[in-house]
């Protein structure tokens, strides 16, 4: 019994050409037009209701149709496996809970799908039951009983009348797919075949489109693309892919593709028909075929799309992602934007990286990743993180614009130019932001050797901001070469020095500001960094001096908090000092 255990366990199986060619003496046929095969040496018994087959000394099996689960013989048609076996459980009066540990989910080499359930029934014996999806979607059982271990040849024959159980001619995925003699394959892994006759419109970036001449139109949408979770419910997939689309949930039916779950929805418009055709992938994810044709589609263009749809399929045989790996997905997502937002960057790009790992779908790790890296001067990993966040989210093409500010802000102007560029030529001038004109004509200025100083002052505050302390100050030279009497630049540089742990240094920057202009705000500034030096303590009088100036001299250059600070600056001094002496007339305020 445990082999028999270890077998059904299996999430494929393999059939030899000598197994499913072996000697068959007998073809039983129900009234639904479902059959199986009988092998030599297994003997039928047809006295009851169901048809029952012994094989060997010890085992016996059942084999139902979908009349028979159904009551009609399309009830079954589409219906989830799960439901049927859960049926069939019931009947059989097993009252437990069907475990995970003992259900099997395989293909056959056709392409059906067959749930397998095991069991010890309350008669002690291995029971074991098998739903499996027919060629037309319809599902038939077999339920197989022993009271000894099975050895090999049981476990053939059991296979072998498994593989025979479906109608007599049906469609099947790898007849439709033999016949197409081209195809082409997604970089994830993700491929389709299509008639020679075909050409391929645009296989630059995803989805691809293929047609002929004006006749037929199909586009080709990875389900990586469509971002999906495996095993959404089609109902469910429908509803995402006609947004903005004149589709309806009503216009779909089942779509025979031979054996995987297809549907297939067909509007008209005008003198186009638009036509819709979703197809559910080995991994459980859905694959979408947008189709147009000038009036509706003949009978030949719909065996051309079942041909398509057949071979539209991922290399994968397991569930790529679930509701639960997006779930969790999205929390480590949230989590990583909070550690970003406290300055934490490296365990932030930790948690996006595990983020898209269990979804890689999400473009929003992928975007703010990206981000992530251009704080820390990652241009490459920015760039690399931003372009995938594109390419999962093509409509938004802002990120282009992101793109081009990651290599302008670290230097490299004709590589922002190139990304925008690129941008207008693919949607058109008409259609990108004016922003994105805007930034355009300045890096172009840039690059051509003029001096744009609202460039240079953003990018030098961007910098300082993102702590790259050195390229900051390299952008603060370019902008006090060519303005050296802007009090607003010097300022601007001793908040660099400062923040770089330069307070000497920056002193001597807010000292020429106030200089230059005796603003307010630079006396703040420069009390804060007397307070920051070695002889912070020495220096209290410079601090305090400059701290008065900011409350006699307040304007709206310094917030009521920036005051407020300075004046307990102020107070403290006053309270702790005996000699110290407090100004009171802004005409002392200078540098």
């Amino acid at each position: 019994m445990n082999r028999w255990l270890r077998y059904v366990s299996l999430t494929a199986v393999l059939f030899t050409l000598v197994l499913i060619g072996s000697a068959q003496d007998e073809i039983y046929t129900f009234e639904s037009g479902v059959q199986f095969t009988i092998p030599e040496g297994v003997t039928l018994d047809e006295s009851g209701n169901i048809p029952v087959l012994s094989i060997g000394d010890f085992a016996v099996m059942d084999v139902v149709d979908p009349n028979i689960i159904g009551q009609t013989p399309d009830a079954t048609l589409d219906m989830p496996l799960d439901d049927v076996m859960d049926f069939l459980l019931n009947a059989v009066g097993y009252t437990e809970e069907r475990t995970e540990d003992a259900t099997s989910l395989f293909d056959l080499p056709d392409g059906r799908e067959v749930l397998a359930y095991n069991f010890v029934n309350s008669s002690g014996a291995v029971q074991t039951i098998f739903t499996v999806r027919l060629s037309d979607g319809r599902i038939g059982a077999l339920n197989f009983r022993t009271v000894e271990e099975v050895d090999q040849d049981t476990i053939d024959t059991v296979y072998a009348i498994l593989f025979s159980l479906d109608i007599p001619g049906g469609l099947t995925e790898e007849a439709l797919v033999a016949e197409l003699e081209e195809s082409f394959t997604y970089e994830t892994g993700v491929s389709f075949s299509y008639p020679e006759e075909f050409i391929i419109a645009n296989e630059d970036n995803p989805p691809v489109t293929i047609g002929i001449d004006e006749e037929l139109l199909i586009t080709m949408v990875d389900p990586n693309i469509v971002g999906m979770p495996a095993g959404e419910p089609m109902g469910d997939v429908i509803g995402f892919a006609i947004e903005n689309k004149p589709l309806e949930v009503t216009d779909f039916s089942d779509f025979d593709i031979g054996g995987r779950e297809a549907v297939i929805g067909t509007t008209e418009d005008d003198e186009l028909t638009a036509t819709m055709i979703l197809v559910r992938f080995s991994d459980e994810t859905v694959g979408i075929m947008d189709i147009l044709t000038i009036g509706d589609p003949t009978d030949e263009h719909i065996e051309y799309l079942r041909q398509v749809a057949a071979s539209f399929n991922s290399d994968s045989d397991e569930a790529s992602i679930t509701s639960a790996d997006i779930d969790e997905a999205r929390a480590l997502f949230e989590e990583a934007m909070g550690l970003r937002d406290e300055g934490d960057y490296e365990s932030a790009i930790d948690l996006f990286t595990q983020s898209i790992e269990l979804n890689p779908n999400l473009a929003l790790a992928y975007y703010w990743r990206g981000a992530t890296y251009q704080r820390t001067g990652d241009v490459e990993s920015s760039v690399t993180d931003y372009r995938q966040a594109l390419k999962l989210a093509p409509d938004q093409t802002q990120i282009s614009e992101d793109i081009a500010e990651v290599y302008a802000l670290y230097g490299d102007v004709d590589s922002a130019i190139a990304e925008l560029e690129t941008l207008i030529e693919e949607v058109g001038e008409d259609t990108v932001d004016p922003s994105q004109l805007d930034a355009l004509e300045v890096y172009r200025e840039i690059a051509d050797g003029e001096y744009v100083s609202d460039f240079y002052f953003a990018q030098a505050n961007r910098l300082r901001e993102y702590e790259q302390y050195e390229l900051a100050l390299a952008s603060s030279d370019i902008l006090l070469e060519n303005e050296p009497d802007d009090p607003d630049l010097h300022s601007q540089r001793g908040v660099i020095l400062l923040e770089s742990g330069d307070a000497e240094s920056a002193i001597e920057s807010f000292t020429t500001a106030i200089e230059l202009e005796p603003k307010p705000l630079y006396f703040y500034n420069r009390g804060y960094a007397y307070s920051q030096t070695e002889d912070g303590l020495l220096n209290f009088v410079e601090k305090v001096h400059d701290y008065q100036c900011v409350v006699l001299l307040a304007d709206n250059s310094v917030s009521q908090e920036q005051i407020d600070f300075a004046q307990r600056g102020i107070d403290l001094t006053i309270i702790s000092s005996d000699t110290y002496e407090p100004i009171t007339d802004p005409e002392d305020c200078g540098a």
